[in-house]
C-alpha cells in the first residue's frame, strides 16, 4: 500500500512504485486496464476489491503493466469522464457486495 494520503498521491509517487521496483503485495495491486463491461470483468474487479476489503486494505492501481508483480510500464488509461466511471463503480460496489463496503476512494492521476 503507498503510504500516502490517496489525496496526495501524484505520478511522481506511481513513478518512484516503478523505479524502486515495488512488487504486489497483500495491499498493493497493479492492473493493467479496467473492463466493467462483461459480467467476468466485474467479477474479477470484484474480487480484487473484495480482497482488500477483507483484510487491512490496499491500492489497485490500474494503467500499470506488470511482470511478475513488478511495474514495468505506467501506461495510464483513457478515461472518457472519471464521473461516470466512479458512479459505475459505486453501483457496482453497491449491488454486488454485501455487507456494503465504506471508506474506499477512486483517484484519476
Amino acid at each position: 500500500m503507498i503510504q500516502k494520503d490517496i489525496e496526495l498521491i501524484t505520478i511522481d509517487d506511481l513513478q518512484e512504485l516503478k523505479i524502486n521496483s515495488v512488487g504486489e503485495s497483500k495491499t498493493l495491486e497493479y492492473k493493467k486496464e479496467l473492463n466493467l463491461t462483461k459480467d467476468q470483468d466485474k467479477k474479477e474487479f470484484l474480487a480484487d476489491f473484495s480482497a482488500f476489503a477483507n483484510t487491512s486494505g490496499g491500492d489497485l492501481i490500474y494503467g500499470i503493466t506488470e511482470k511478475s508483480g513488478i511495474p514495468e510500464v505506467l501506461e495510464g488509461m483513457k478515461i472518457d469522464n472519471i464521473d461516470t466511471l466512479k458512479q459505475q463503480i459505486d453501483n457496482i460496489l453497491r449491488d454486488c457486495i454485501e455487507p456494503r463496503v465504506t471508506g474506499y476512494f477512486i483517484k484519476k492521476i
